[in-house]
């Protein structure tokens, strides 16, 4: 007998026992609701969807090299205790060990390419799994609800659908060949827990190394996948080689770093997205000369100076914790330059149209002092929409747009202090820069001598003030 057909022993509930070695072909639900114990299937090519449904006295299952096709919820509701899918086996149907709640171990031969939607699903014994180089997709809540799974190793990198480690609490190894193979990896589920198996508070093992206190992603890398090490904790440092180019979205979200290192070609960096919570960190950007850095509403503090920090290109935007003074700082390693004369990479730098606001979440309404270092060139629209005491404006400067200070109908800015002579300010295109009605502040002009009238100059201590 080579093949069992549809339905053929369908609820034949008395049925125990069966010689089904040299079966070839099991049809659909031919033992649905039975009673047999163990089946040895080690000449079947193809087990048909619902093949031995709910025979809840199933225990031992043997599977041969013949195989190739397992159907959907073949042995669904079993009592399989462990099975080894061969490698001749490309793709598992959905739902095939689902609710096997005495499975513990299932191993998966190399040759496997797919793992079926809710393929063990609510498997609550399942203690290991061993995912093979071969398998590049693990479907929709393919290990939902195994809460007794405490190890998942893969031999690659795969794509993983949505929920697919949900509710397994108690996970907590996951292995993989390398971090940089953990950076191919592809989640589903941007941002929602349950993709990705380090949601639950796994650690990652690296070819059998934990990855902890510092993360580096390794040169080669050139795309960090989506979601990868979201809401990581075990790691504070982070440094990403030269070789990486792109960061996918909440990669590196709600890990609560403290260092981060930048690598030379990283161009765009969208922190709201891919880091999401720096609140606490030091940023080292790596000398390079261009690189857009978009914070968002994320506030960012440093260990070396008290307050928060933004940050456009190569420099940091500072507040202090009395938020009296604000200015644009070059950043070095973990030391702030102020008031650079010049850029230190070649380069000049513009501030970006909205660059801060009143509305845009800083609780900030108004400040004591602004500092534009001398190589910014280009100040935007309404980037700096707050009352300002005094701005001093770098000499690098030779556009400050429309609406920069506010587009209000009288100036929010009280003093402006140019670093300059007042021969060059009206070089510079600044109309309505101040005020809807291109009403300016008082002009102050930089002079290293005491000078009477508008002049200006940094004190003893560093401060910004006028001639007396």
């Amino acid at each position: 007998l080579k093949t069992i057909a549809d339905n053929a022993f369908t609820h034949c509930t008395a049925l125990k026992e069966i010689n089904l070695e040299h079966v070839e072909i099991v049809g659909q639900s031919a033992f649905w609701d039975v009673g047999i114990v163990k089946a040895d299937l080690s000449s079947a090519t193809s087990i048909m969807a619902n093949a031995f449904y709910a025979d809840g006295e199933l225990g031992e299952v043997i599977l041969g090299d013949a195989l190739q096709t397992i159907g959907e919820s073949a042995f669904c509701k079993t009592s399989i205790k462990h099975i080894t899918v061969p490698g001749s086996v490309k793709e598992m149907g959905e739902t095939v060990f689902w609710e096997c709640q005495q499975l513990t171990s299932i191993t998966l031969a190399n040759g496997l390419e797919t793992l079926g939607k809710n393929m063990c699903y609510d498997c609550t014994a399942l203690e290991s799994v061993t995912i093979p180089a071969s398998v590049t997709e693990v479907g929709v809540q393919a290990f939902y609800g195994c809460t007794a799974l405490e190890r998942v190793s893969f031999g690659g990198p795969a794509t993983l659908g949505k929920g697919a480690f949900n509710k397994c609490s108690t996970l907590s190894r996951v292995d993989v060949p390398s971090i940089a193979d953990w950076c191919a990896f592809e989640f589903d589920d941007v941002g929602y827990s349950g993709s990705s198996p380090l949601h639950f508070g796994a650690k990652l093992y690296a070819g059998d190394n934990p990855v902890e206190g510092t993360l580096i992603i390794p040169e080669g890398v050139k795309k960090v996948g989506e979601t990868a090490f979201n809401e990581y904790r075990y790691v504070q440092k982070l440094i990403i080689a030269d070789s990486v180019e792109e960061l996918g979205d909440f990669c590196f979200a709600d890990m609560g770093l403290y260092s981060l290192t930048v690598g030379k070609n990283l161009k765009t960096v969208s922190v709201k997205f891919a880091f999401f919570d720096l609140e606490e960190t030091v940023i080292e950007l790596n000398n390079r000369s261009e690189i857009e850095i978009n914070f968002g509403d994320v506030q960012i503090s440093s260990e070396a100076e008290a307050g928060r920090l933004q940050q456009v290109d190569n420099f940091v935007f500072y507040i202090n914790e009395k938020k009296d003074v604000v200015m644009l700082a070059s950043y070095q390693g973990e030391k702030f330059t102020h008031l650079p004369e010049s850029s230190p990479y070649g380069s000049t730098y513009a501030i970006h149209r909205n660059f801060i606001t009143y509305s845009n979440g800083f609780d900030i309404s108004s400040l004591d002092v602004l500092i534009i270092p001398d190589c910014v060139t280009q100040i935007g629209t309404e980037a700096f929409d707050v009352s300002i005491e005094i701005v001093v404006i770098g000499s690098g400067i030779n556009e400050i747009s429309e609406g920069a200070f506010g587009m209000k109908r009288a100036p929010i800015v009280e003093k402006v202090f140019y670093h300059g002579t007042e021969e060059k300010w009206k070089q510079i295109n600044h109309t309505n820069a101040f005020s809807m009605y291109d009403v300016n502040p008082t002009m102050y002009y930089y002079s290293d001598n005491q000078k009477t009238g508008e002049f200006w100059h940094y004190d003893g201590n560093g401060k910004p003030v006028a001639w007396q």
